[in-house]
């Protein structure tokens, strides 16, 4: 593996963050604008070699649900090859609420065969794309350093870091930020949120039930928040999953302190049987939820991305994925720009990659926030309207068929994907 390096004092871009959203955009801009230089910088060591551990909490035991779309963009990137032989294609998508009527399935018949999408591990992932960034000489890694600021100056940004050698400055013609959901960066800059707490958790796990998942995905609503499992691979003949499950804050230190016995109890009593027993429940994890916007996406010299620009309710899995669209719509912007001969740090530039994404990023919100709200809840008239929705959607293919491709990031989106074709 090539050897870190310091970067020229001058650089193109300067991605801050180097988890899966920074090291997809190096890796992007990249491959589609070669004339680029890209540094990436991050506070925690990069791997050394190709067995070493990855650190970044970006790509951990957690899995993460990709669209048709993002594996499009992963096709045409040329890596997803690599992730195909340990991600689990999504067939089949089982919608319910529990204790009330009503209920629908998804199948990728009904996408005219298309797939649903798939289902890979973080820490896969990860490697994956550490291996592929390492490969590409226009990008240099910088491991366990810290951005202290970055200040707006003419033509870029003035960037201050400091590692173990002590502090030093960057200029970039673009500095893009992808620090994570609280961004000392974006706080440092005066950028205000928007910010909605929702009291709850999401509990994370792996679970294996005595039934094969034959590439069904579940999303369960309860009175308390969603329940999804999303099927892993597995070559033991067992169902495995990831569990993403939705706890009210103040119970969720319950759920991850319960034996596994009592917490597999838990969960039937929540999901039933409809995948046979679960047998085993791997290490539990939890973090807060809330919903953020960044009120500022793009300051001359500076753009946000990621969880740093917005960061939604697991409820439809679509973080990641649109995080992945504003990446190939930016970079698609960048390079128009280039070949205009104009300034890619310029806030002109910078706010045409903003229109052509605040509807994608306003619709996706909307539906994860919106999801949340109507199926959290065991109000009488949220029953009514939740349960009347999925028997409608079952009469009514088309509107069935908008329901799902939006909620699996599939419907309303303005990217043009045909850039990276």
């Amino acid at each position: 593996m090539k050897k870190q390096q310091a970067p020229a004092e001058k650089q193109d871009i300067v991605i801050v963050g180097g988890g899966m959203v920074g090291l997809s955009l190096a890796l992007l801009l990249c491959r589609e604008i070669p004339q680029l230089s890209v540094t990436v910088i991050e506070s925690l060591p990069f791997p050394s070699d190709a067995v070493a551990p990855i650190v970044q909490p970006s790509f951990d035991e957690r899995s993460t649900a990709l669209s048709a779309n993002t594996v499009e963009v992963l096709q045409n990137l040329g890596i997803w090859s690599a992730l195909l032989p340990a991600a689990c294609e999504i067939e089949q998508v089982l919608v319910s609420d529990r204790g009330h009527l009503g209920g629908v399935t998804y199948a990728k018949e009904e996408n005219g065969q298309k797939e649903l999408g798939y289902v890979v591990g973080n820490t896969g992932f990860g490697r994956v794309l550490f291996e592929q960034v390492q490969e590409i000489e226009q990008i240099n890694l910088i491991g366990e350093a810290v951005v202290e600021s970055i200040m707006p100056v003419k033509g870029g940004s003035q960037i201050f870091y400091t590692d173990g050698q002590g502090g030093h400055v960057l200029f970039s013609r673009l500095a893009i930020i992808a620090d994570g959901a609280d961004s000392r960066l974006r706080a440092g800059l005066g950028i205000q949120v928007t910010e909605k707490a929702y009291d709850q958790h999401a509990l994370i796990a792996n679970v294996e039930t005595d039934q094969a998942h034959n590439g069904r995905a579940y999303e369960r609503f309860t009175e308390q928040g969603p329940l999804a499992l999303l099927p892993l691979k597995s070559d033991s003949g067992v169902g495995k999953f990831a569990l993403v499950w939705t706890r009210p804050s103040e119970l969720v230190d319950q759920f991850l302190d319960m034996s596994d016995d009592e917490f597999l109890q838990q969960l039937h009593c929540f999901f039933g049987y409809r995948q046979g027993r679960f047998l085993r429940v791997g290490q539990r994890v939890s973090y807060p939820l809330k919903l953020m916007m960044a009120q500022e996406q793009v300051r001359t010299g500076i753009v946000l991305m990621g969880n740093a620009a917005h960061f939604l309710h697991p409820v439809a899995g679509q973080g990641f994925n649109l995080a992945l669209r504003d990446c190939v719509q930016l970079t698609a912007i960048l390079g128009q720009s280039l070949r205009n001969g104009e300034e890619i740090g310029s806030l002109s530039v910078l706010q045409r990659y903003i229109a052509e994404q605040e509807q994608d990023q306003w619709l996706t919100t909307f539906i994860s926030h919106s999801f949340n709200q109507l199926f959290s809840t065991d109000r009488f008239s949220s029953q009514v309207v939740r349960t009347s929705g999925l028997l409608s959607l079952e009469l009514l293919p088309v509107a069935k068929q908008m329901f799902f491709k939006q909620m699996m990031g599939q419907g309303f989106s303005r990217t043009n994907l045909q850039a990276f074709k």
